[in-house]
């Protein structure tokens, strides 16, 4: 199913439910729901309490990315997933410097897909898609798997951060302490450069706190 739309009618359907009750259970407006249904509307800002509310994986309603994920008391047997803690937005590395350095939480226009949190988070959470393979290891991230930051998390050794440098760049690495400073470590042994000096003026904009578990 390559679209929102025919993937919302799908679950809705497999849950034997009306717009109208799916709008309920939702939060939103059954307009909201025919709206996406019929293609007229590309995202939502509810589309993860949409999701929760059909028993399916956000990212897939969403995208049409991983799999439906169904939960119990929805459209199988599989037993319940996380509790949801709220819902935050899905960014790209360019906008990852500036949103982590914002004072405020972030409105509904500047991203179109929000994602629901399974653990405790600040109000200026939000999520990254990795990139590239630099943190692949047996503990680590494959490319492609989201992860959530916190930027009021505490940034200790140990901890995976992201870090904006001085010319805006942003990426992640797990922080580590050293005589003479911070440093970033690559997870993935084969990566070059894999551990050296945190870049002068860089800034930890926040730390993960969640990618397939808490972290």
């Amino acid at each position: 199913m390559e679209t929102l739309a025919k993937r919302l009618r799908w679950a809705r359907k497999q849950k034997r439910i009306s717009q109208e009750e799916l709008g309920k259970l939702a939060g939103v407006s059954q307009s909201t729901i025919g709206n996406l249904e019929a293609g007229t509307r590309a995202s939502a800002r509810k589309i993860a309490s949409i999701a929760a509310a059909l028993g399916v994986n956000a990212l897939w309603l969403a995208e049409g990315k991983q799999r439906p994920a169904l939960r119990s008391g929805a459209l199988s047997d599989i037993e319940p997933g996380p509790e949801i803690h709220g819902e935050v937005p899905l960014i790209n590395w360019v906008q990852a410097g500036s949103f982590s350095l914002m004072q405020e939480s972030y409105l509904p226009t500047e991203a179109e897909i929000w994602l629901a949190c399974p653990v405790t988070h600040g109000p200026r959470t939000f999520c990254l898609r990795v990139v590239g393979r630099s943190m692949s290891a047996e503990d680590g991230y494959h490319d492609g798997e989201i992860i959530f930051v916190d930027p009021d998390a505490e940034a200790l050794p140990g901890k995976d951060v992201v870090v904006t440098t001085a010319d805006g760049e942003s990426t992640f690495k797990r922080l580590k302490r050293d005589i003479d400073g911070y440093y970033l470590l690559a997870l993935n042994p084969k990566w070059e450069p894999n551990y050296f000096k945190m870049p002068e003026n860089a800034q930890i904009g926040g730390v993960v706190i969640f990618a397939g578990r808490e972290r």
